[in-house]
Order: structure tokens, then sequence, then C-alpha cells
């Protein structure tokens, strides 16, 4: 067996002079998987007569294909993964219940990966970022309240991956948004104020602040708005939008 390590992170390793078959194979497998072509990649895999895993990350990336693509063989990889990360395979099987509409199941994984995430700083930070944005799609498919208020609950607390706090903030506002009848709720208040004193400066976000501090009679609303007209006053004209506004002016009486 030849030991590899050709890909990590987003990074697929160089071609070599020389290489062996056992190499090309593995590498261009996991070119295609860090390149966005998962359905390429895990068909390429299941034509190459299901080779072996060389490396966790290579486990971490069948589980995660499998996982994807509802396939049952999906847990036997996971459990495999569980024997060196167990919090890691816990953010996998979310994928996979998730993927068969388990909604409830998955939630309670991801909320069990979250929590180990608060104090461990080893996790792959993309499989971090994918587990982020998997809890906006249960919170938002499964359209169950408690389930998103959950999930907010759970990813609440920062990580200790620094490089995922936009990620998980920006997925604290998309998850209160659906987790009452109204988004333009507390648990949105809640997620705004994480912010602290200076949202991002977003036409998105300054419009919510706005709007549910009008829901909720929030006496903030007044500076609310001044910051959301600021925003819209120094805003870049766009093109399209400024052949409009002529053309307007063009047609007057």
């Amino acid at each position: 067996q030849e030991p590899t390590v050709l890909g990590a992170q987003g990074i697929v390793a160089d071609p070599m002079p020389r290489e062996t078959e056992g190499r090309i194979l593995h590498r261009t497998w996991l070119a295609l998987h860090i390149g966005g072509q998962s359905a390429q990649a895990l068909a390429f895999w299941r034509q190459q007569q299901h080779f072996e895993p060389v490396t966790l990350y290579e486990q971490q990336v069948l589980a995660t294909l499998l996982a994807d693509a509802g396939d049952d063989d999906a847990e036997k990889w996971i459990a495999k993964f569980a024997e060196f990360r167990p919090v890691d395979a816990d953010a996998l099987r979310a994928r996979a219940l998730a993927k068969h509409g388990k909604w409830e199941e998955a939630a309670t994984a991801l909320g069990n990966a979250f929590a180990a995430w608060r104090q461990d700083p080893w996790a792959t930070a993309g499989l971090v970022y994918d587990s982020v944005d998997l809890a906006q799609r249960i919170a938002r498919e499964s359209q169950r309240h408690d389930l998103a208020r959950k999930l907010f609950a759970d990813l609440r607390g920062e990580f200790a991956i620094s490089s995922a706090r936009e990620r998980r903030m920006t997925a604290l506002v998309e998850i209160a948004k659906v987790s009452a009848g109204t988004p333009f709720n507390e648990l949105t208040r809640l997620a705004l104020d994480d912010y602290g004193a200076h949202l991002p400066w977003r036409s998105a976000i300054l419009k919510l602040n706005v709007l549910t501090c009008d829901a909720l009679r929030d006496p903030r609303l007044e500076s609310a708005t001044d910051d959301l007209q600021r925003f819209l006053a120094h805003e870049p004209i766009r093109f399209e939008s400024g052949l409009a506004r002529k053309a307007v002016v063009k047609i007057g009486p």
C-alpha cells in the first residue's frame, strides 16, 4: 500500500513524475470532490471497484458522498470514521439523516457536533461550514418551529474554529427567521443583537433590523431606520438602475 495525503482542506496534491496508478486514482477522485463535482466523484469511486480510503480525510469524503446520495453504505463509513473522530462523525450522520428527511434525528446529531466544536479546534473547517449550512436547511425544509428553535440554541455558542464565526452568525439570523410565524420575532432580535453594536453593513440585514424593531416595538427603531437610510443614501447606483432613472427623467412632461 502506498501511504498518501492527496487532499485536505480544499487542496489537491499536484501530479508527480512516475506516479503509481494508486496515487493517480486517489488524486483524481479527490480532485473531483474538491472541485465541487460530487456526483462525478461518487460515480468514479463506484466505477473503480470501491477502492479503500487511505486517510481520515478520504474516509470523511467518502462518507459525505454516500450520505449526500442517500446510500445505505454511508453508515458503514461514518462508523469507521467515528473510530477516530466521533464528533465529526455526528455531523456526517446528520447529513445522512437529513437526506432521508429524518429532521429531528438530524438536528440532534448536529447539536452534538456543535456542542463539541465549542472546545475542539481539530474539525475540518469545510465540515464545520457545511454543517452550519445544513442547520439552516433543516430549519427551513422541516417547517418545524421547534426544530428551528433547537438549532438556534445549539448553534449560538462560539466555535473553537474562529473562521466559522461569520457563517455561524449568518445562519443564526436565517434560522431565527423561520422559528416563528413571522421572521420579525424575538429570536431574530437575539441573532441581530449577537453582532454587537454594529450590524454588518448590508441592506438585507439593515432592513431586517428595521422591520424587527417595528414588529417588536423596539425603542431602537429610529436608530435602525437612520442606519438604513444612511446605507441607501451612499449605496452605489447599479448601471441598469442608473439607465432607468435617466429614462424616467427624459420622459417627463
